[in-house]
């Protein structure tokens, strides 16, 4: 009724958004994509699942085999029961084509499955030739022999770290990937000999001095300060070589260590710029330990602009590079050492893998050295941090029962139950702990809706929140808002959570907030 709002940012015309200081629109898509493939490929993974997603089409890539149409689950269902379905995966006419493009550039394919992952075994070669060909067994043979003939093609051999599977298959990857990884090996090893980004002892000494003040001003506890590993791997970070690299379990205080480490860069001139790959990661990363950070994607826009250009008083730092694949890493390994820049890698490459093909951090991590971060620091009591690092390992079922021992793991067979349990629990702990943070999930929308619903309505009861337009002592009045989750109630006092970028609001999804004030046409966080 009022009219039209605001245009979102990626409808700004450039000219707007460039006198703004905000990226172009073609950057923000290349955002917005990269994001969503980080973020499959993550939930991928810890699916088990053997399958990626490239953000890329394959006229971006370099590929000229035709890709597939999306079918869906109603047509291929339909299908499956032996129906008719007017949508096909590919076409008759393009899986045809395919089938040719493959018979003369049979590097083609070789190039989709390096997408996905740097070695692999006949079976993937099979599986992606199944997808973009048609199901004649010839076709499909003469297809699949081409392939296994192509000079691109390389086999590894077997060694101590299994190259070959356990049933003994054999293992395969590609010229292009091995002169990568070969590439990375090179300019790793020439960027560890390069001796040249040391940081005076004087300034490392103050940083880590500043830096215990800072954690003991926040804890008094006796004793609180940065822990023997993280001054090492300070030290170690802020070295001559032009490469460094530490490896830590999650908790273990590697941002802490960051902070120090950007503190000692900067006191000896040093320009410190932070990278990962997706958005949120990068803000967490500049909150944690104030190094200006932006996403991997953002930094190559830039690069490939010719603007952001590192020099050699550039300290350049990637978190959780055990994600990054090997064609990406590559790009940034090679336009560090161009620059005479410093590249700090900082990661876990017993979490979650690379998102795309190869995993270069294990490797470049053996082959220079790299500072060790295994002692939690995030949990307290030594039971805990063992469980921490139990997880990390992926021993799951030894950190779960010392939870289990100490019986902080509650089993209910009944949903009803579980959900009024947990709703009783979150809002006992609150009263009991007021200025200590919790959180309640669940794995069904559904059950995530009840679970908060239970919980405001508690709060509401007791007074803490208000209810309807009613206002509870100093607490205001509830307000409805038509959200795009459908219709919603908010009080001051609510506990939030963000479910999109915005950057008018200067958000990012999954960012947490409180709602502070009410009004009918605004809220305030």
């Amino acid at each position: 009724e009022a009219g039209l709002g605001d245009k979102t940012m990626l409808e700004r015309e450039n000219r707007w958004l460039l006198a703004n200081h905000l990226p172009p629109s073609q950057l923000q898509l290349m955002e917005l994509r990269q994001a969503w493939e980080h973020l499959a490929n993550t939930h991928l993974e810890r699916a088990g699942l053997d399958i990626r997603i490239d953000n890329r089409s394959h006229l971006e890539a370099g590929i000229t085999i035709e890709p597939t149409e999306h079918v869906g689950v109603h047509a291929t269902e339909i299908n499956r029961q032996g129906g008719a379905v007017s949508r096909t995966r590919i076409s008759p006419q393009s899986a045809e084509r395919n089938a040719e493009t493959i018979r003369r550039r049979p590097d083609e394919i070789l190039k989709l499955i390096t997408n996905e992952k740097s070695v692999f075994n006949r079976y993937d070669i099979a599986r992606a030739l199944h997808r973009y060909i048609n199901d004649d067994p010839q076709t499909f043979q003469n297809a699949f022999a081409a392939v296994m003939a192509s000079k691109a093609l390389v086999e590894l051999r077997p060694d101590s770290s299994s190259v070959r599977g356990r049933d003994g298959e054999a293992r395969y990857s590609t010229v292009e990937m091995v002169a990568i990884e070969g590439a990375i090996a090179s300019n790793v090893m020439a960027m560890k000999a390069r001796q040249n980004h040391g940081v005076f002892k004087r300034n490392v000494d103050a940083a880590i001095a500043e830096q215990d003040r800072s954690i003991q001003a926040g804890n008094p506890s006796p004793g609180q300060g940065l822990s023997a590993e993280q001054r090492h791997a300070i030290e170690h970070v802020t070295g001559p070589a032009q490469i460094a690299v530490v490896i830590g379990f999650a908790g273990a205080g590697k941002s802490t260590m960051l902070a120090a480490a950007r503190h000692a860069w900067e006191a000896q001139g040093y320009r410190v710029h932070g990278a990962a790959l997706a958005g949120k990661a990068a803000e967490g990363l500049e909150q944690s330990s104030g190094i200006a950070s932006r996403t991997l994607a953002s930094w190559e826009y830039s690069w490939q602009a010719d603007r952001g250009r590192l020099n050699a008083r550039d300290v350049f730092v990637i978190d959780e590079g055990g994600m990054v694949g090997s064609r990406q890493l590559a790009r940034f390994v090679d336009e560090v050492k161009r620059a005479g820049a410093k590249l700090v890698l900082v990661g876990d490459h017993e979490q979650l893998q690379a998102i795309g093909a190869g995993a270069p951090f294990r490797a470049i991590a053996e082959a220079v050295g790299h500072a060790q971060l295994s002692e939690v620091r995030r949990q307290k009591a030594d039971w805990q941090k063992q469980a921490s690092i139990d997880f990390a390992s992926h021993r799951t079922a030894a950190g779960l029962s010392a939870y289990v021992a100490r019986g902080s793991v509650h089993l209910k067979t009944d949903r009803a139950e579980t959900l009024n349990a947990i709703i009783a629990d979150y809002v006992a702990d609150r009263s009991a702990n007021p200025n200590d943070t919790r959180i309640a999930m669940a794995h069904r929308r559904d059950d995530v809706r009840a679970i908060n619903a239970g919980i405001r309505a508690r709060l509401q009861d007791r007074g803490e929140l208000a209810k309807g337009s009613n206002p509870s002592g100093d607490k205001g009045e509830e307000l409805s808002y038509q959200t795009s989750n459908g219709k919603r109630s908010f009080a001051r006092g609510d506990r939030i959570v963000f479910l999109e970028n915005d950057r008018d609001l200067g958000v990012k999804n999954g960012m947490l907030g409180e709602v502070i004030a009410v009004a009918p046409d605004a809220i305030q966080v």
